[in-house]
């Protein structure tokens, strides 16, 4: 069940991309593009445009409320453990936090719906499920999120830390310290997001020595080999030494080594030629083998020359 809702969470690659990226700074759309993705990158958006259904994200939504609620009938008939309980129920509870506040920052007033028995088809009746401004979304995500009984990520010697399709799932699951870090910043609760996020950088302990240690998740100096995806100068204290080469920034965004992935992804779903769901980026993206239909915007290239 868990795996499957990560499926379903992939589907949502396109939609997300495109909402949040082609409608900002650093995306723009190519001469290929159809009509709908130029109303996208405008703010120009009509009601037949397909890009903007809530329904796929709501199809994550009604999955969650349905395992939810059979975690809770797995507990109480002694078909699950406590601590599986807790592990399970937090991760897909944490899952359709994360599918809310999309929805919230998206379309702004919501369906806010937690009943299991509700399908997709019935959100068309707005009778049955109350519309929920962003504000007081934000609010019951985070009630909701902070009560969930279990905030870690799963632990070693579960059955959920396995190889899926020849992938380690270590990555698969979503972190919720930096979820609820996320939505105290959309709270305003800045403190309590400062707190979510040491929590994330500090997975290795607040303490040590080893090179796990002053790399995952953090900028390190590079003083402990090998640097990984530091930031790194070729002369110490003078920042227009930037080093380009090796093992230096350039590493956040391409990836050499297993070691490396490991050190700065914190959440990553891997699409594979051989399973559904298809990798929607290629057809986006690539010139060779896809359509070209968006494309890093002259700014974005700009600030990166």
């Amino acid at each position: 069940a868990v795996i499957g809702i990560y499926g379903k969470v992939m589907t949502l690659a396109k939609p997300y991309m495109l909402l949040n990226e082609l409608r900002g700074d650093l995306m723009d759309i190519t001469a290929n593009s159809d009509e709908s993705l130029r109303e996208l990158s405008e703010h120009k958006v009509t009601d037949k445009n397909p890009y903007v259904n809530p329904q796929p994200f709501y199809n994550v939504i009604v999955n969650c409320n349905d395992v939810l609620k059979n975690f809770l009938i797995m507990k109480q008939t002694n078909k699950m453990k406590e601590d599986e309980f807790r592990q399970r129920y937090s991760d897909v509870g944490a899952i359709r936090s994360w599918v809310y506040l999309q929805l919230g920052i998206h379309f702004g007033r919501i369906p806010y719906v937690t009943d299991p028995l509700a399908q997709v088809s019935d959100l068309h009746d707005q009778s049955k499920f109350p519309m929920i401004d962003l504000g007081p979304l934000i609010d019951s995500l985070v009630k909701f999120t902070e009560a969930l009984p279990f905030l870690e990520n799963y632990p070693a010697g579960t059955n959920l830390q396995t190889v899926v399709d020849g992938y380690p799932t270590s990555n698969f699951f979503i972190n919720k310290n930096l979820l609820l870090g996320d939505l105290y910043l959309w709270q305003g609760q800045y403190n309590k997001a400062a707190d979510r996020y040491k929590k994330v950088m500090e997975i290795n302990g607040t303490v040590g020595e080893s090179t796990q240690f002053y790399n995952q998740y953090k900028v390190s100096n590079g003083a402990i080999a090998p640097p990984l995806a530091s930031i790194s100068y070729t002369r110490a204290l003078d920042f227009s030494s930037l080093n380009y080469e090796g093992n230096s920034w350039r590493n956040l965004f391409q990836r050499p080594s297993d070691v490396e992935f490991n050190y700065e992804w914190m959440w990553a779903l891997p699409f594979d030629k051989n399973f559904e769901p298809q990798n929607p980026f290629m057809e986006l993206f690539s010139p060779a083998g896809g359509s070209y239909l968006v494309k890093p915007s002259q700014q974005a290239m700009d600030y990166w020359n």
